[in-house]
């Protein structure tokens, strides 16, 4: 599906990527800023301020290293378009969160011919890739409740289906 995002902008790419990578919801997606971005006090990690997420908590999510370049290529990209548009007040993605549903929509439909994906499938994807990073970094007794949890996200998904 990431591969399908590709073909048709960078704009939705980097929206799949940052759902997959970053496990946000979609109304925590576009809320983003331009100057919710931060880096670390050494200036080598890059985060980002959710203000308003689930239950109206706040968190920082970390940037990989490998998305940070993206989101740059993309900035200069729609900032050649509309130079005006990014004060660091500026939605990075001036979008509807029914726009965002549509456009993975759209894309699963070209690449998952059997299921209908939701940006909360990208959500889980994000959970379960961590806890695969989890397990193959640590092989300790958390192996089990690992097991159980992408099991139950598996579950989750096949019911979605």
């Amino acid at each position: 599906m990431l591969n399908q995002l590709q073909c048709q902008s960078l704009r939705n790419y980097l929206i799949g990527l940052s759902l997959v990578m970053l496990g946000l919801r979609v109304s925590e997606l576009v809320a983003v800023q331009w100057g919710d971005f931060h880096t670390d006090p050494l200036g080598k990690t890059v985060w980002l301020n959710i203000k308003n997420g689930k239950g109206g908590k706040s968190r920082d999510v970390k940037i990989p290293v490998s998305l940070w370049p993206i989101f740059l290529n993309y900035r200069a990209q729609t900032q050649q378009e509309d130079s005006k548009r990014h004060p660091e007040s500026a939605a990075v993605f001036p979008i509807t969160a029914r726009q965002i549903e549509r456009i993975i929509l759209d894309a699963g439909k070209q690449s998952i011919q059997a299921k209908k994906p939701t940006p909360h499938w990208l959500r889980h994807t994000n959970a379960t890739l961590a806890l695969l990073k989890a397990q193959l970094s640590s092989r300790s007794r958390k192996r089990s409740a690992i097991l159980t949890s992408i099991r139950l996200n598996a579950i989750y998904i096949r019911s979605n289906s």
